[in-house]
């Protein structure tokens, strides 16, 4: 994976970013490698809170444990379950609705399927910079939707 934030911290990009990203992250991932670097990097990036989880129950649990995220990036294929099906439980047993989205897979026809689901979808392999403008992007429109009510 190819870093492209700036390698000082407190740089001013990092600053600039930071307030465009969202405050709290919820990462699923079925790789742990995966989740550990990319934790690290929103961190770094200026994310206050990344929440790292590896299945679908996890991520239910950790939700149900008191964990709001503002955006869920999630891997679309996550061995035997469907990383979507997440979003399903947010929206229907959950009840919420604010919480954007940024889904990521290697199967292009599978986002493409979660057009009208999620914020915004990366193909693999996607840099660091396309996962902090797309979580930027996710954070935007949570935003947008609560001030038009």
């Amino acid at each position: 994976m190819r870093l492209t934030v700036a390698s000082q911290p407190g740089s001013l990009y990092q600053k600039r970013m930071a307030r465009s990203l969202p405050e709290r992250v919820l990462l699923l991932d079925d790789d742990t490698d995966t989740l550990e670097t990319l934790r690290e990097v929103l961190l770094f990036a200026g994310v206050p809170e990344v929440n790292c989880t590896s299945s679908v129950t996890e991520a239910v649990a950790t939700i149900r444990c008191g964990f709001r995220p503002c955006v869920v990036v999630l891997d679309l294929k996550l061995g035997a379950e469907r990383g979507e099906s997440l979003l399903y439980w947010l929206r229907e047993d959950f009840e919420d609705r604010t919480v954007q989205a940024v889904a990521v897979s290697g199967d292009k026809a599978g986002l493409d399927c979660l057009v009208d689901t999620v914020a915004t979808r990366l193909l693999k392999p996607a840099t660091v910079s396309e996962l902090l403008s797309a979580l930027a992007e996710a954070w935007a429109s949570t935003n947008a939707a609560s001030t038009v009510t």
